[in-house]
C-alpha cells in the first residue's frame, strides 16, 4: 500500500493512494483467521475452520474491514511523519479499476491550523460587570412569584374589560389562501385561554382591541408584524373571531410571613434573603455570559488563520438549512465565525486539559430541572433515556468549562452598574 500524492490547499489535506492486491489479500486472510478463532460453524471447532468456509461466511465483511484498516494504518503513519494535525476525521472514497488488481482511494481531511502564535489570554482585557440585588429588585421578584400563584375571581358586573383583566377566550384566526378564500391558519386557534390584557402575549393590536369591550363575540382585524417568526404569517392581514366567555380578576398571593412559609421558608425575611441570593447568582451568571461573548468577539477579530474550506462549506450548509433566506455575505461571515470559534474552543480545551466529571453532569441536569417546576422527574428521565439529549448536554458543559477557564486567564476591568442596566445588556455577536 502506498500514498502516491498529497497536497494541502485551503487548509484541507488531499491524498491519493492505492492498495496493492497482495497487501489486501494478506490483510483479508488475517481478518478471516481472527473470525475463525471465535466463529461457531456446525461441523467445525473454533480455530479449525477452513479458510474457504470462512471466506463464504465472512468474506465481504473481512474485505471491508481490511481495506479500512490498511488505509487508516498508512494514513496515521503519514500524519505522524509529516507532523500534520487534523481537526476532524477524513472523508475517503474507493476507486476500483476493472483493468487492474489495485484499489485506488482518495482522502480529504480538514487540517488544524497552527494556533501557537495566539495573543496570550492574560493580555486580553474583559469587562466584568458588578451589581447588587436592591430591595426594589427583591420586591419585584416577590411580586412576580406572588402573581404566579394568583387566584382568579369571576367578574360579576357586566362591564367593559380593562388593562390587567383576565379575558377567558376562545379564538380562531383566519387569512386568505392562495385561491382568495378565507381559511383558518395553523396555530391560530385556542379554547379557554386565559389572556391578561396588557401582557403583550398576543400580536400587537389583539389585546388593545379587546380593552373597552364586554363579554361576547368580537371580530378583530389585525396584521402580523413583518418581522414575525413565522414566514407564512409575517406581514399578513388576518381576522380573529374571538368569544370572550368570562372576565376574571387576578388576585396575586399576599406577600407576608404565612405566604413565605407556604414556600418552605421560615418567614418573609428568610424568603427575601433566599430571593436575594438567587438574584445575585442570576446577575453573576449574566455578567459571565457577557464576558464570554466579549472574549469570543475579541478572538474572532484578532485571530487570523486559514480555515479548512470543507468545514466552512459544511457549516454554511447547516446555516442555510435553518435560514434559507440568509444573504451570501452574512452566510460566509457567520460560517467563518462559527468554524473559527469552534477551532479555538477545541484548542483551549486541550490546553487547559478540560474534562467532564460526573458531578458536572449531575449539576447541569439539576440546573435544567429547576427551570421546569413540577416537571423535574420528566427532565431527569429525558437525560436518562435520550442519548442525544445527554450528548448535547456534554457539549454544553465542555464548552462552558473551557470558556470559564479562558475567562479566568484573562485580565479584567470592573464596572459597577445597576441590575437593570446589567440585564439590559445583551451579548453582541
Amino acid at each position: 500500500m502506498v500514498i502516491k500524492t498529497h497536497k494541502i490547499k485551503e487548509a484541507t489535506l488531499n491524498i491519493a493512494g492505492e492498495i496493492l492486491e497482495k497487501d489486501l489479500t494478506n490483510a483479508i486472510s488475517s481478518k478471516l483467521l481472527e473470525y475463525g478463532k471465535k466463529a461457531k460453524i456446525e461441523g467445525f471447532r473454533p480455530g479449525n475452520i477452513p479458510e474457504n468456509i470462512l471466506q463464504d461466511r465472512f468474506g465481504l465483511q473481512a474485505r471491508q474491514e481490511a481495506i479500512t484498516d490498511l488505509i487508516n494504518e498508512e494514513f496515521q503513519l503519514f500524519l505522524k511523519d509529516k507532523e500534520i494535525k487534523l481537526y476532524d476525521r477524513p472523508d475517503f472514497k474507493l476507486e476500483v479499476s476493472k483493468k487492474s488488481s489495485k484499489i485506488g482511494y482518495t482522502l480529504t481531511a480538514p487540517v488544524l491550523p497552527s494556533l501557537d502564535k495566539l495573543t496570550p489570554l492574560a493580555k486580553l482585557t474583559l469587562t466584568e460587570y458588578k451589581t447588587t440585588a436592591t430591595e426594589e429588585d427583591i420586591l419585584e421578584s416577590l411580586k412576580k412569584i406572588a402573581k404566579s400563584q394568583s387566584t382568579f375571581e369571576v367578574e360579576k358586573e357586566d362591564r367593559a374589560m380593562k388593562k390587567g383583566d383576565i379575558a377567558v377566550i376562545d379564538y380562531v384566526g383566519y387569512m386568505q389562501n392562495e385561491e382568495g378564500s378565507r381559511e383558518a391558519f395553523k396555530g391560530g386557534e385556542g379554547k379557554e385561554f386565559y389572556l391578561e390584557l396588557g401582557s403583550n402575549h398576543f400580536i400587537t393590536g389583539f389585546e388593545e382591541a379587546l380593552i373597552g369591550k364586554k363579554k361576547g363575540e368580537h371580530l378583530l382585524k389585525l396584521k402580523f408584524p413583518k418581522d414575525y417568526q413565522s414566514k407564512e404569517l409575517s406581514g399578513k392581514s388576518v381576522e380573529f373571531e374571538v368569544l370572550v366567555k368570562e372576565i376574571k380578576i387576578q388576585k396575586p398571593a399576599e406577600i407576608n410571613d404565612e405566604w413565605a412559609k407556604s414556600l418552605k421558608r421560615k418567614d418573609l425575611a428568610d424568603l427575601k434573603e433566599y430571593v436575594k441570593d438567587l438574584l445575585s447568582k442570576h446577575y453573576d451568571g449574566h455578567s459571565k455570559t457577557l464576558m464570554k461573548e466579549e472574549l469570543l468577539n475579541i478572538l474572532a477579530t484578532k485571530t487570523k488563520v486559514e480555515l479548512p474550506k470543507m468545514l466552512l462549506e459544511k457549516e454554511a450548509t447547516v446555516i442555510k438549512e435553518g435560514q434559507p433566506e440568509i444573504e451570501e455575505k452574512e452566510l460566509q461571515k457567520t460560517s467563518h465565525r462559527r468554524v473559527l470559534l469552534g477551532l479555538l474552543v477545541s484548542y483551549y480545551a486541550e490546553s487547559f486539559k478540560i474534562k467532564i466529571e460526573e458531578d458536572d453532569v449531575q449539576k447541569a441536569i439539576m440546573s435544567e430541572a429547576v427551570k421546569y417546576p413540577g416537571q423535574e422527574e420528566k427532565v431527569f428521565k429525558t437525560y436518562k433515556e435520550n442519548p442525544d439529549a445527554l450528548k448535547q448536554l456534554h457539549i454544553m458543559i465542555y464548552e462552558d468549562k473551557t470558556l470559564t477557564a479562558m475567562i479566568e486567564s484573562c485580565s479584567k476591568k470592573t464596572s459597577k452598574i445597576t441590575s437593570k442596566d446589567l440585564l439590559d445588556k445583551q451579548p453582541k455577536k
